[in-house]
């Protein structure tokens, strides 16, 4: 609810500015608060639905097929209409249904180990300062504390996972590609267009196609996964959406017309939806129950990092080299080491299973 608040307000506010600067602030602003509100409305369907989250997870997530299909389009009217300060206020006031959505979350009570339970815990050199450490040296003193507000801080953080289950660690770098593929491909599918030579009023219409294949790409995995969740678990539908996802961004240079732009519209649009649900999915899957969250926090934060990136190495290698294809290729490029990187980490998880099977087979 406060970060849907607060990422309305923001971009309300963006509508009264005078400088680049407080455009600036309020769009970091807004950006915040709607960040605030993905984590807990994901968390919520894999907490209320445990083992079987995949399909109400799917669908849940639909919207985002949904305002890709919708949103480019609304802002285009709008412009014509109201100008950008105009539309700035009216999507700022559409997105208040955050707020009205948080409310019916239902929040789920996690037992929590308390800092003074940690530092009870720890090691004696990062306890509680003794006696004798009361005597020494204030640098000495004062390192100690702060080794153990480190530790501390390391242990609540959750960052312990990672070295618990390496598995998380391919699909953090994996959802970090995703961002880079997902920002660079939505931003700049209109634009790819107009370059080809369509105007902006039918440029718009191929997210219009994207929208209803991301729309049909969240809700795939959940209908393979109910099929057959051992045929269809979402690391295979990651790789295999991936390698189709690859392929209109790589050969973006032969698409020269309205429907062939169609077509890799739709299929980018189907792939990256699939693969948004999937590697939320798949990082939640390597992990115990207890540390779902937890993963799919990494998850997120790393995709809009990558998102961050996308948006603007695309754009910069636009610049540079004055050629769309060239910046699609790169996210093609970007896709594969994607598909590559999660088949290195299925390949580890294979030999370690053989390790501990070996073990437990010479134990005997």
């Amino acid at each position: 609810m406060v970060g849907g608040l607060t990422g309305s307000v923001c971009l309300m506010m963006c509508s009264t500015v005078q400088t680049n600067i407080e455009l600036a602030v309020f769009l970091f602003s807004s950006g915040l608060g709607f960040a605030m509100t993905v984590l807990p409305s994901q968390v919520s369907v894999i907490s209320a639905f445990k083992g079987n989250y995949t399909l109400p997870f799917c669908v849940s997530a639909m919207g985002g097929g949904v305002g890709m299909m919708v949103l480019p389009l609304c802002t285009q009217k709008l412009l014509e209409i109201y100008d950008w300060r105009g539309a700035m206020l009216l999507l700022g006031g559409l997105n208040l249904h955050t707020v009205v959505s948080g409310a019916f979350l239902q929040g789920k009570v996690m037992q929590r180990v308390s800092p003074r339970d940690i530092s009870t815990t720890s090691d004696t050199s990062t306890s509680s300062v003794s006696e004798d450490a009361a005597l020494a040296a204030l640098p000495l003193r004062c390192w100690r504390n702060v080794r153990a507000l480190i530790l501390i801080a390391y242990r609540k953080s959750g960052v312990s996972v990672l070295g618990k289950y390496p598995r998380l660690t391919y699909m953090i770098i994996v959802s970090y590609l995703h961002g880079i593929t997902y920002a660079g491909w939505t931003i700049f599918v209109i634009s790819n267009a107009e370059v080809k030579g369509l105007q902006e009023e039918t440029a718009v219409f191929l997210s219009v196609v994207g929208g209803i294949g991301n729309t049909i790409g969240r809700l795939l995995p959940g209908a393979l996964n109910f099929l057959n969740k051992d045929l269809f678990p979402s690391r295979v539908s990651f790789l295999a959406l991936g390698v189709i996802g690859s392929v209109p961004l790589c050969l973006n240079s032969i698409a020269t017309n309205f429907p062939t732009l169609c077509v890799f519209a739709s299929l980018n649009g189907l792939a990256l939806g699939t693969k948004a649900i999937t590697k939320s999915a798949a990082s939640v899957d390597v992990v115990p129950e207890s540390f779902s969250s937890t993963a799919l926090a990494f998850a997120l934060v790393c995709s809009g990092m990558g998102e961050l990136t996308g948006g603007w190495a695309t754009g910069k290698i636009w610049d540079v080299t004055g050629s769309m294809d060239t910046a699609f290729l790169f996210l093609g490029c970007v896709d594969i080491v994607g598909v590559v990187i999660l088949l290195l980490g299925m390949i580890h998880e294979k030999i370690i299973q053989l390790k501990n099977k070996t073990n437990g087979a010479s134990g005997n």
